[in-house]
């Protein structure tokens, strides 16, 4: 055995082969791993100013042949090796040090010195057994759909312990957050939990948890839920989660300091967690092996990404169609190899159980053999979708091929194809709220439950309402749109109010103390609103901006935009400032509606009179009053003029039958991207037929 010893390890197995026969005879691999990296036998050199690093340990030749027969297996020694001999650079040095601060003594003398960078990984989930995911060293492992799996912990400075639970039951996933005291559970119908001790609740969107110092802050963007969490000690977060619902893609995205506290498998080569739950001090809080159970796989069992590993990938010669497809896919956005890898992902585009199906389908099966061929394209794109996605996050511009982008099964993405809806009258219509947070949608919400208890009554049309919160801190996105607690978009006027209602009582989003207002400018908000995507049906839009103060954009010319898509989708814009009109002699007492012809409605007496302005009556000097002079809209401006609760609810009712008047819609659609992967309606509509019959 010495001869042997001396013979592969040399002298570095006289130095230490007792404690490595006890690692091994014990199965303590892990122990045993250490020997290979000790601070002893390894050495680092660091250039920070030319972003170099070298990492050399002393690893006999002997080893390195035996290794070289092995590079094709997920054996022990292959993890060991990809420890000793990084393939990626910086991150890899990092991503060792955090899977193992104990045997990398000499790199923790430089890692502070490192500056904090952004590291992505993604979840792909499909239909089939096997989920897949791209870690942030870009490694491809295929999670089979199990009750439960945990793959990344992350702690702060102050010992808040994160983690990211995901879950499978058939057909329907969740993820489960748990930072320090904190739990936050997202499933794939778009709702969001807060889960406390024995009980968990609904909430609505946007809406943020704070608990010791640590907080997470959830928000919505049409079809992406976005997670971000940190510590308010931290001026970056420490990271940020991006659910999007209807690709079933997540995003994972480790921001500012965590280097050195990431352990899991979204940043590393294994499941061993066996030093993560411990006190400050050092000392273990729990049983190391009911520690590994937690956190992984026993020893004895199969590794959950190497099963059926030989039934997955596909090495037979059926399976050349579907790399030709993959490739040629992938060939579309070679722009972006140079800054990801397409390595994993083109692996898992070519890692179908579907396929195998396909090819033990039988001729007289054709029916399902055309299915098992259509599950084949989307599990093509799905994967592509995510490529896609990651590469748009390095600010690569490159598209989801237009094969992969369709509406529906008739309706595809190729400038071709095309819809049209036209009712006349239209028998249902959306109502887009857009509200600014702070102080200022406290004070707007008696204006707005007014206007709804009346449209809630008026039964001659069907009135579906959405709402966007805009002007938030700047820690977050700043713009949100509001869901009712079961994940909704859109809400009857009753959802809306009581969802509203809910919402405000959560005034950590809020932030009404707040002095610091973010970037996002008020015709920011609108322009999001109006480029959503078109609803799929005969349905007339309009929007009612409620602000507090003046109409801003982020550029001087954003009001022709706005104008422009408004009237090419046949959107009605209703801008209502926190202003009154103004007239020569000062503030109009009277005047509360400027109308898209021109006229004015104001009061006379008890009751409204709609009169020509002759230019008396000045609407406020802002970008949003020009977008709705331009786009025949209508201009609410009425805070000095409902001076009683009968005035108010005259106005709300004059509002009320604007939004239900009779209208007549004809678009017509093309299908396209909506820059997420997945196909919106883009509609034009036909103006000339959207006239108005009171």
């Amino acid at each position: 055995i010495h001869f042997w010893g001396d013979l592969i390890f040399g002298s570095f197995y006289e130095n230490n082969r007792d404690q490595l026969s006890h690692s091994s005879t014990f199965d303590q691999l892990e122990n045993a791993s250490r020997q290979f990296a000790h601070s002893k036998s390894t050495e680092l050199k660091a250039d920070l100013d030319q972003g170099l690093i070298e990492f050399t340990t002393y690893m006999p030749p002997s080893l390195r042949t035996f290794y070289g027969y092995m590079k094709n297996t997920d054996s022990y020694p292959r993890q060991i090796m990809s420890w000793i001999y990084p393939k990626h650079g910086m991150k890899s040095i990092i991503y060792m040090y955090d899977q193992y601060q104990k045997n990398f003594d000499a790199i923790k003398k430089i890692i502070n010195l490192i500056p904090p960078y952004g590291a992505s990984g993604w979840l792909i989930i499909g239909p089939h057994r096997h989920a897949h995911l791209v870690t942030f060293n870009e490694q491809l492992f295929m999670l089979p759909k199990f009750e439960k799996t945990s793959y990344l912990l992350l702690r702060d400075i102050n010992t808040n312990i994160f983690r990211i639970v995901q879950y499978f039951d058939q057909s329907r996933w969740s993820t489960r957050i748990e930072f320090g005291a904190i739990r936050i559970d997202v499933n794939n119908l778009g709702e969001v939990r807060k889960v406390r001790p024995g009980d968990d609740v609904l909430v609505p969107l946007p809406h943020k948890v704070e608990h010791s110092g640590a907080f997470i802050y959830v928000e919505r963007s049409m079809d992406r839920i976005t997670l971000h969490g940190g510590h308010h000690n931290f001026y970056q977060r420490l990271y940020t989660i991006h659910f999007d619902i209807g690709l079933h893609l997540i995003q994972f995205i480790l921001d500012g300091y965590w280097q050195g506290n990431c352990r899991g498998l979204l940043g590393s080569h294994g499941f061993d967690q066996l030093d993560e739950l411990k006190n400050p001090s050092g000392t273990q809080m729990v049983n190391t092996w009911t520690a590994a159970e937690a956190w992984s796989y026993r020893l004895n069992q199969t590794p959950p990404w190497t099963a059926d590993i030989s039934n997955t990938y596909l090495n037979t010669s059926d399976s050349a169609s579907l790399k030709k497809q993959c490739v040629t896919y992938f060939n579309k956005l070679v722009a972006c190899y140079s800054v990801l890898s397409v390595k994993p992902w083109l692996e898992a585009c070519q890692a179908s159980n579907t396929f195998l199906e396909l090819s033990r389908t039988t001729e007289l099966q054709m029916e399902n053999k055309t299915k098992t061929q259509i599950e084949i394209n989307e599990h093509i794109c799905r994967i592509v979708k995510g490529y896609v996605q990651a590469c748009n996050q390095q600010d690569i511009p490159v598209r989801v091929p237009n094969e992969c982008v369709e509406c529906n099964r008739s309706l595809k993405a190729d400038g071709l194809t095309r819809v049209e809806y036209a009712e006349s009258p239209a028998r249902s219509g959306h109502v887009i709220i857009v509200l600014q947070l702070h102080q200022c949608i406290i004070e707007r919400k008696p204006e707005i439950s007014e206007l709804l208890q009346i449209l809630d009554h008026e039964k001659a049309r069907q009135t579906v309402f959405f709402c966007v919160v805009f002007d938030g801190t700047q820690e977050y996105q700043s713009l949100s749109w509001l869901t009712s607690k079961y994940g909704n978009l859109n809400m009857t006027g009753q959802q809306f109010l009581q969802t509203l209602e809910t919402f405000l009582q959560n005034r950590q989003v809020l932030k009404l103390n707040d002095a610091i207002s973010s970037s996002f400018q008020v015709l920011d908000a609108v322009m999001t609103v109006v480029r959503r995507p078109s609803p799929s049906a005969p349905v007339h839009e309009s929007i009612l901006l409620f602000s507090c103060g003046k109409c801003d954009a982020t550029t001087s010319a954003m009001y022709g935009t706005v104008q422009r898509i408004l009237q090419r989708k046949g959107m009605e814009f209703h801008y209502l400032p926190f202003t009154s009109f103004k007239t020569a002699e000062g503030i109009s007492t009277d005047s509360f509606l400027l109308q898209p012809d021109g006229r004015v409605t104001e009061f006379d007496g008890s009751k409204v009179n709609v009169r020509s302005n002759m230019g008396t009556i000045i609407p406020p000097r802002d970008q949003c009053s020009i977008v709705a002079q331009t786009s025949r809209g209508h201009i609410w401006a009425y805070r000095d003029v409902a001076t009683s609760l009968a005035r108010r609810r005259l106005i709300a009712t004059t509002l009320a039958k604007i939004l239900t008047r009779p209208v007549s819609v004809k678009k017509l659609c093309h299908c396209r991207d909506n820059l997420f992967g997945q196909g919106q309606l883009d509609c034009v509509a036909d103006n000339s037929v959207n006239s108005l019959t009171t």
